[in-house]
């Protein structure tokens, strides 16, 4: 599993959950829906992924072929900025005709000239900021356990929700609740008394195979 590293933290309330391997999908609606993490904005979409997350320069260029940057299609993630609030998705190959006009220099990338992004690389000071990302597919379930390890930051009420949503099999699953390291019973997240009423959250989901508490 890749070992992402953010720039910079958010101070925020940290939510750590220790859970079966097999619980982790449950929360892949998160990295779907978008999440966000604190990173240092004003640089180019590769220089994201690579310098800043540490993501392998092999990867990002035979795996994400297809990377969206405020809902529209890019082809040179060399050329395009990540500001402030930039909505970034990353995604495999998707399949059919409107997945190969989709991706990032293909053949057909000629089909979406009118909607794909063309800001190009411009001097700009990289600073301190909040990017928002979106998983999907085979990238989502290659990375987004990194990404819920290392922790993503959510809405707490969203969070909430999904916690009362869940099945007594979910509970089960889980092996160490701690809110900044304090632990907690399960009951106090499944019903939201222990979450505060900031809007926003950081989420923390480590996987493990074992039975007993890491």
């Amino acid at each position: 599993m890749m070992h992402l590293t953010y720039p910079f933290e958010p101070t925020l309330q940290c939510l750590t959950l220790h859970v079966t391997k097999a619980l982790l999908p449950s929360f892949f609606q998160f990295l779907q829906r978008g999440f966000f993490f604190g990173a240092l904005v004003g640089c180019s979409i590769r220089a994201l992924l690579c310098e800043q997350l540490g993501m392998d320069e092999q990867y990002v260029s035979q795996r994400v072929t297809t990377v969206f940057l405020d809902g529209k299609p890019v082809d040179d993630i060399d050329s395009v900025i990540v500001r402030e609030g930039s909505v970034l998705s990353l995604s495999a190959a998707m399949p059919g005709l409107v997945g190969a006009a989709m991706r990032r220099g293909g053949r057909y990338a000629f089909l979406r000239d009118s909607i794909t992004q063309q800001q190009t690389a411009a001097s700009m000071e990289c600073r301190p900021g909040i990017v928002q990302m979106k998983l999907f597919n085979m990238v989502m379930e290659e990375l987004g356990p990194s990404f819920l390890e290392k922790g993503i930051i959510v809405q707490t009420g969203e969070l909430i929700t999904f916690f009362s949503e869940q099945p007594e099999e979910f509970w089960g699953g889980c092996k160490l609740i701690a809110l900044d390291g304090i632990p907690l019973e399960p009951w106090r997240i499944k019903n939201g008394s222990a979450l505060s009423s900031d809007e926003w959250l950081m989420l923390s989901v480590v996987a493990s195979q074992e039975s007993h508490c890491p």
